[in-house]
């Protein structure tokens, strides 16, 4: 056998070895997702079951023939598959993300891959502290509260279909709209305020930044990074609010505040707000 021929058998060898491999690994893969969403499966079923036998004070005499599923049940699942995929699976949790969310909280996939793994530790300990159902026309809101207050808002279309927000501000949600255009002018000045306080204890500085007014922006921060810095120094990360004194001057809107966090420190912060078309506004405050 000559040389040539020698050489051209190695090479086939060496490519169907390739081949094999290529092939052993996507099998794989393919087994350790089935894997995951079995173990998946499986945590929610026995959360599902365990929910129910704290309410009902199980015993082995009454075991549960599950005929529906309720409203905690769903928001347990939902949150539980939303949890698994952003750890897992992130770009089916980014994918799972409102269109027009998506786009304003975090601009593209790579942003929010970031933002997931700088919470990683967190999203993995996340459970259901408290819930509450919306019913529309056409979809049913379930808004998931973790044991840190982090909120998760499902849009469910179908079973398993559903669209999520991180947050309740980021966009205006059918109850923001609903309660802000019933709302008198100091009211929705308090609501305005309470969003650009939330993005900061939230640390959703994009948000915090664009509401910003202009005149604060050319003479104190004429960058993100500038306010970023400056928050991180002079504010609190402030989970109550409450205002001790308002006036008006003209379409601008004075309200003096204190904050509080959970640590039950405080800190007085001045807000001026001018309020805008729809529900947007423009916010500054004393430096």
């Amino acid at each position: 056998m000559s040389k040539k021929n020698i050489k051209w058998i190695v090479a086939i060898l060496i490519c169907l070895l390739i081949n094999i491999i290529i092939l052993v690994s996507y099998l794989l893969s393919v087994q350790l997702r089935t894997s995951k969403k079995q173990e998946l499966q499986n945590r929610i079923n026995n959360e599902v079951e365990q929910i129910d036998r704290d309410n009902i004070g199980y015993t082995k005499y009454n075991e549960i023939s599950y005929a529906y599923i309720s409203d905690m049940q769903l928001c347990n699942i939902y949150l539980l598959d939303y949890k698994n995929n952003a750890l897992e699976h992130t770009k089916e949790a980014y994918d799972s993300l409102d269109e027009e969310y998506a786009k304003k909280r975090f601009g593209s996939f790579e942003n929010y891959r970031n933002y997931i793994q700088s919470r990683a530790n967190t999203i993995f300990n996340i459970k259901l502290q408290r819930y509450q159902v919306n019913h529309y026309d056409d979809f049913t809101q379930y808004i998931c509260i973790d044991q840190y207050e982090n909120e998760y808002i499902f849009h469910e279309t179908a079973i398993m279909k559903y669209t999520v927000y991180l947050d309740s501000y980021t966009v205006d949600l059918p109850q923001y709209i609903e309660k802000y255009t019933t709302s008198d002018e100091t009211q929705k000045v308090g609501m305005s305020i309470e969003r650009f306080v939330k993005a900061i204890y939230e640390e959703n500085y994009d948000f915090a930044y664009s509401v910003l007014s202009t005149g604060l922006k050319e003479n104190y921060f004429k960058t993100q990074q500038q306010f970023e810095t400056y928050v991180k120094q002079n504010f609190i990360k402030a989970r109550e609010i409450t205002y001790t004194a308002t006036r008006q001057e003209g379409d601008i809107y004075i309200f003096e505040a204190n904050l509080q966090n959970n640590q039950n420190q405080t800190m007085k912060k001045t807000f001026i707000v001018r309020l805008g078309e729809g529900t947007n506004f423009e916010l500054s405050f004393e430096i």
